[in-house]
């Protein structure tokens, strides 16, 4: 698997970067110095030395990030399927869901609609 399908995509991670995530994690997307590239853009090792860097969090990251008690992750064939309910158990009072081909992106989308909704705190 490549890393880049390990972590949230740059889109998503800007996204989460402008609503105030602490952009701490094992990788950052950069416009330099990077070890993987693609078009310019790449992950090298954390730093935290650019105003251009944002974190590309991981999936094992995201998943500290969202709250357990509210969501689920699963694979459905070769799609990943993200849901949040108020009530996860009982699947009582659905708050989204997010399909992607990458879990890292998935669990990033429902992030932050939890944050948009005020569920969880960046």
């Amino acid at each position: 698997m490549k890393l880049e399908d390990q972590v949230s995509s740059l889109e998503l991670s800007m996204r989460l970067k402008d609503l105030g995530v602490r952009q701490e994690s094992y990788f950052v997307w950069a416009k330099d110095g990077t070890i993987f590239s693609e078009g310019g853009i790449g992950f090298r090792m954390n730093h935290h030395d650019g105003t251009d860097e944002c974190a590309a969090f991981t999936v094992a990251e995201l998943g500290e990030m969202l709250p357990t008690d509210k969501v689920q992750t699963l694979k459905w064939f070769d799609i990943y399927y993200c849901e949040a309910w108020e009530d996860v158990v009982n699947k009582k009072g659905s708050i989204g869901k997010f399909i992607d081909e990458t879990e890292a992106n998935a669990r990033a989308k429902m992030l932050i609609r939890l944050i948009e909704k005020g569920i969880v705190k960046p």
